[in-house]
């Protein structure tokens, strides 16, 4: 990772990527009635991602020449089944809305090669205040906040049983919450949860912007994203694994021209995912119908996912 920047080079990093991604959203709340969940994912994955690389490109001279962006949205995400904490019950939910991860394929250790972490986007109502009311939401929060051995719903993925507690560095670094401002439209802010306790207000860690988070990321700076061992044994890594190999290795279409599900804005791929310059969708996964952004259900499919990818610099021959 890019542990040899400064404080002030990262903090400068952090400002100037949530600034891009603020502006992102306030656009994509301009362009449309209402901003939903799916909409504001959608503007980040799609464009405001691409803002970022492209603004530290042009930082200075931080060795960010090799700096690679893999950005897809899906307007679906794989669902998990799993015995839910306490109750003994069934529990299924989204496993999240989006997979953010950092490589780095200079790093001389495994475990220093990838960080990544699963993030479930929500609504902020009044701006600032996460709140999470409802069984639905209840659900979900057993999953990030206690990750029990889950399964994938989906016949694309592996249909063992997963425990991703056993991994490379604390569980609790592996999910969380992204708040977004509704109106008016503001930064898109990190929650991490703190203790498995859902009521009255579920427990979170605040006020960490998804700037700063990827920035930081980059870094290698503990308590951002998760380590991860590409192609790694452990139920982390090996999950974190499969999901970009479904997302890049089976991308997703819809029949209807105006369905916003699997739009590509990629910047460069990098060579050892097996993709190429010239993608082309290969698999028609799910409904022929586009959804609205209230809420429509859609089937499994791959995850919406950004990856930042440092390559190895160039040696002189």
């Amino acid at each position: 990772m890019l542990n040899s920047l400064s404080n002030a080079d990262l903090r400068a990093m952090a400002e100037m990527a949530d600034g891009a991604i603020a502006s992102c959203l306030i656009h994509a709340a301009n362009s449309r009635s209402k901003l939903g969940e799916v909409a504001a994912v959608e503007a980040v994955v799609t464009q405001g991602m691409r803002d970022v690389a492209q603004c530290w490109r042009g930082f200075g001279s931080l060795p960010l020449r090799n700096l690679c962006l893999q950005t897809v949205f899906c307007h679906s995400a794989p669902k998990v089944t799993f015995t839910r904490p306490g109750s003994g019950g069934s529990g299924c939910c989204e496993l999240a809305d989006l997979l953010l991860v950092v490589d780095d394929l200079s790093a001389p250790s495994p475990v220093e090669r990838r960080r990544a972490v699963l993030i479930q986007a929500k609504l902020q109502h009044p701006p600032g205040h996460l709140h999470l009311n409802n069984n639905n939401e209840r659900v979900q929060f057993e999953l990030l906040s206690e990750w029990p051995s889950f399964t994938f719903n989906a016949g694309f993925y592996r249909p063992h049983a997963r425990d991703v507690s056993y991994g490379p560095d604390s569980p609790e670094c592996g999910g969380e919450y992204g708040g977004i401002d509704q109106s008016p439209p503001g930064p898109w802010t990190q929650y991490r949860i703190t203790t498995p306790c859902f009521a009255p207000s579920p427990p979170v860690h605040g006020a960490v912007a998804l700037g700063r988070l990827v920035a930081y990321m980059l870094a290698g700076y503990p308590g951002y994203g998760r380590s991860t061992i590409p192609d790694g044994p452990d139920p982390w890594s090996e999950t974190v694994q499969e999901l970009l190999d479904v997302t890049f290795g089976l991308p997703i279409r819809l029949t209807q021209p105006k369905s916003r599900r699997g739009n590509a804005h990629t910047l460069n791929f990098s060579r050892h995912l097996g993709a190429d310059a010239e993608w082309r969708p290969k698999a028609a996964l799910g409904p022929p119908s586009s959804p609205t952004d209230d809420g429509d259900e859609w089937p499994d499919g791959a995850i919406s996912v950004v990856r930042f990818v440092i390559n190895e610099p160039e040696r002189s021959p």
